[in-house]
């Protein structure tokens, strides 16, 4: 928040002690050369005395559809990869996760074929999201992909790692949010 040599800057602590007060968290994504992205969460308050909250939109989990293809998931972050996953299987899905694009690229040759859908993280250490889908449809032009990303679209496509008719899920995500998503680009005819 300073310019070199001038101090330190107080503002991310005064904001993690606002946040934290709260009762919120802050998620942060940062990564040479695309900056830096903070999302802050903080918990829902009533609408006050006499009022009511009106009925929340979003789909049920019941009315979404179920799968039972097999799935991999690749994220960096291992809370992330772990939650994904579970989501996932509880939904009937059959799952594969690996933690990197080398640890991927190993499960996905030891499936033979099976993976219906590459589930990354776009930016990773080592190879990043973006070249190990392009190397995985290489070896299976029928696998389709699902990336997600901390980072907003637009940065990412700033910087050539994705083009904008990609399908993208932005982190965090919730889990109906990520059923959805899952089933839109499974049931997509294929790309010709």
């Amino acid at each position: 928040t300073k310019a070199p040599g001038t101090g330190t800057g107080l503002g991310l602590s005064t904001v993690y002690g606002i946040v934290q007060q709260n009762k919120g968290g802050i998620s942060v994504y940062s990564d040479p050369h695309l900056g830096t992205t903070f999302k802050i969460f903080l918990p829902v308050q009533g609408p006050g005395p006499g009022a009511s909250w009106p009925a929340p939109q979003r789909t049920s989990a019941t009315s979404v559809t179920e799968g039972t293809e097999l799935l991999l998931v690749v994220d960096d972050e291992s809370l992330i990869l772990r939650n994904t996953v579970r989501a996932l299987q509880r939904h009937g899905y059959s799952v594969l996760s690996a933690n990197n694009a080398e640890e991927a690229l190993e499960c996905f040759r030891k499936a033979h074929g099976k993976i219906r859908l590459l589930i990354t993280d776009i930016i990773m250490p080592g190879q990043n999201g973006k070249e190990l889908a392009d190397q995985l449809v290489l070896e299976d032009p029928t696998l389709k992909v699902l990336y997600m990303s901390g980072y907003p679209a637009e940065t990412i496509a700033d910087h050539g790692l994705m083009k904008e008719s990609v399908s993208l899920l932005e982190k965090p995500f919730h889990s109906l949010d990520l059923f959805k998503k899952v089933r839109e680009v499974l049931d997509a005819a294929p790309k010709l």
